[in-house]
């Protein structure tokens, strides 16, 4: 046993330095070039991509840290008092007095910075100065009461709204005067 493996080790010796002897054919020479270069344009791409990975799983890490973070503040429907103490604080009427669109678009997206959930309302009425219009305000859909709604400019005073579609705005808000059309809702949109 150790002839032979004495043997295999002589012959793969000599085999060794017959072919260092002989040389190396050209075209095997230039075959393990090519495949040397080769090799090292693969470390190098194998060496970007592992940093493409870890730039990519820290940004993934960094993604879900902030999902975490607006899980933890996820919108919530208020309370009827929370809704009522958030439009006494809320300043949007002090700096939009009379646009009713912009105001509740304005006061939405600060209920929204807080985490509670609000949204422009449009009450839907078949007539107005130039047709079928809309009435836009902002409605809670509180845990205690279901949607509650809000006039949010200074020409109203951030006064709550009973909004009923088939009713007349101005009669459902005694304190409103007759526009001199037809104010009936006739449907309520909420946007979100």
């Amino acid at each position: 046993m150790i002839r032979k493996t004495a043997f295999a080790l002589v012959a793969i010796l000599m085999a060794g330095i017959f072919v260092v002897g002989c040389g190396v054919p050209a075209e095997v020479q230039q075959q393990l070039t090519q495949l040397q270069t080769e090799n090292n344009q693969l470390k190098t791409e194998i060496a970007r991509c592992q940093t493409e990975k870890g730039e990519f799983e820290k940004r993934v890490a960094d993604l879900n840290k902030q999902v975490e973070q607006l899980a933890g503040k996820a919108l919530k429907d208020p309370t009827y008092a929370e809704a009522v103490a958030f439009i006494k604080a809320d300043k949007t009427n002090e700096v939009v007095p009379w646009d009713h669109s912009l105001a509740a678009v304005l006061v939405a997206e600060n209920a929204r910075k807080q985490g509670i959930n609000c949204h422009k309302v449009i009450a839907k009425v078949p007539g107005g100065q130039y047709g079928p219009s809309g009435y836009n305000f902002v409605g809670f859909n509180t845990t205690d009461r279901g949607w509650v709604y809000f006039c949010t400019t200074a020409i109203c005073a951030d006064s709550e709204v009973k909004i009923e579609v088939g009713k007349k705005l101005h009669v459902s808000n005694p304190s409103w005067q007759d526009p001199g059309h037809d104010d009936t809702v006739i449907s309520i949109h909420h946007v979100p």
